[in-house]
């Protein structure tokens, strides 16, 4: 499936974006990388590339962070 209009870089950054807000609520709940790691049974390095948007995860990734994390998944229109 094409990308129509959409640029990789674009993809990128929204990854990014993401993972700044990833780490944000890690940091709020008072868990470091390793300690959130532990929780979802993921690598250290995985989740540190996950919140530096090096990482190109799952939806079902997402759902996990959500669910340790404690917050909800919205999906909005712009």
């Amino acid at each position: 499936m094409q990308n129509i209009g959409i640029k990789d870089n674009d993809i990128i950054d929204f990854r990014k974006k993401i993972g700044v807000e990833l780490c944000k609520i890690r940091e709020e709940r008072g868990l470091t990388i390793e300690g959130l790691a532990e929780k979802i049974g993921k690598k250290k390095s995985t989740v540190a590339s996950i919140e530096d948007g090096r990482w190109d995860f799952s939806i079902d990734m997402l759902a996990l962070f959500a669910m340790h994390l404690g917050f909800d998944i919205i999906v909005e229109k712009h």
